[in-house]
């Protein structure tokens, strides 16, 4: 009987190994994008620029100190689908985008919700949470009125320069 369950627990436990997390081959193909992003000619540190696509996955990243990003779909700096992209920017008064949880967009329970204003540490107490203010102006924050767009092709380079002029209320 021992000899019968020790089969058993060896078939099943390849069985669970057989059903990891998601099979890369899935996912559709991919093409390196960095950028740049300026707000009124000057460079605009820590922002999260996201690009938008119809039909593919959204692709993130964050700009350092001299307003520079690297686009991520899956994994870090893997870039963006080929095609016409829609693209926000946004950064908030009183944290960095550093601050703010990552979305893993493998996850089986990712929302947006879980990344724009959570601190990473968790809270979610509306009384310690500061009010958010907008440090760009909001016709490039929101996906519906942006101007803001790029298209990403196979053979590259894709350097995107997002320039946004205005003024924040």
């Amino acid at each position: 009987m021992s000899r019968i369950a020790g089969t058993l627990l060896v078939l099943f436990i390849s069985a669970l190994a057989g059903c990891g997390g998601a099979d890369d081959s899935d996912r559709p193909a991919l093409y390196p994008v960095k950028g740049t992003v300026t707000l009124n000619g000057e460079t605009l540190a820590g922002a999260s620029v996201t690009f938008y696509h119809k039909t593919g996955p959204t692709a993130r990243g964050v700009t350092n100190d001299q307003g520079e990003f690297t686009l991520t779909s899956y994994d870090a700096g893997d870039g963006a689908v080929e095609g016409s992209h829609t693209i926000t920017v946004q950064k908030f008064e009183g944290g960095e985008v550093a601050d703010v949880a990552p979305l893993d967009p493998d996850a089986e329970d990712a929302e947006p919700a879980d990344v724009v204003g959570v601190p990473a540490d968790g809270s979610t107490d509306e009384a310690t949470l500061p009010e958010a203010k907008s440090l760009v102006p909001v016709e490039f924050t929101k996906v519906a009125e942006t101007t803001l767009t790029f298209v990403v092709k196979t053979d590259g380079p894709n350097e995107a320069k997002l320039e946004m002029t205005g003024s924040v209320d």
